[in-house]
């Protein structure tokens, strides 16, 4: 049954929650989402991967065999709210799992994906990052229609951003070049 609340129970809903603490706001949130309910284990799930900082499930209802969900064990709705450490330590184990899909499933590729906000395809409000093993005419669509924009319109943004963008990391924060470790094949090429 779906049930709406009328104006006067979403009036009430509101007023409660203007008198509760950031820490109830918090508790109340947790207590309803999908994920939390999962780390806390009142929710089943095919659990492949677990440390302290974060959770790796396959996915129930999986764009293939293999499709994996890692989140972080403490509540964020948004990307940009975790903090940097663990978000670097969540795709270092995205990576890691992503390895095992290649190995154990023979997988040809993985798509990881993160999407931040309903619009972008987060269907639950906690940060998640899907791992999805991908094979040839695996009838998974990941992807856009390029649109054209004007080069005046793509200056002026090209401006407003590199602005925007000029301080966000700092030369001390810049991370290394990853060093290549072995060559992988891509469409008939040798890509070192």
């Amino acid at each position: 049954m779906n049930k709406q609340l009328d104006e006067e129970q979403v009036r009430k809903l509101q007023e409660k929650l203007k008198q509760m603490s950031p820490e109830e706001v918090q508790e109340l949130i947790k207590k309803q989402c999908l994920f939390c309910n999962i780390i806390s284990g009142n929710i089943s799930s095919n659990k492949i991967f677990e440390d302290d900082k974060c959770l790796a499930v396959l996915d129930i209802n999986p764009a293939v065999k293999g499709h994996t969900l890692l989140f972080p064990k403490t509540h964020f709705q948004f990307l940009n709210q975790v903090p940097e450490e663990l978000t670097g330590h969540l795709f270092v184990v995205a990576n890691k799992i992503s390895e095992k899909l290649f190995e154990i499933l023979k997988a040809e590729g993985t798509s990881i994906y993160v999407g931040n906000g309903q619009i972008a395809g987060q269907n639950v409000p906690h940060v998640m990052i899907h791992i999805i093993p991908r094979f040839e005419k695996d009838n998974v669509s990941i992807g856009w229609n390029g649109v054209k924009i004007a080069d005046n319109e793509m200056i002026k943004l090209r401006e407003e951003l590199s602005t925007a963008c000029k301080n966000i990391i700092k030369k001390k924060e810049a991370i290394e070049k990853p060093k290549i470790i072995k060559k992988v094949k891509y469409d008939e090429r040798m890509i070192p």
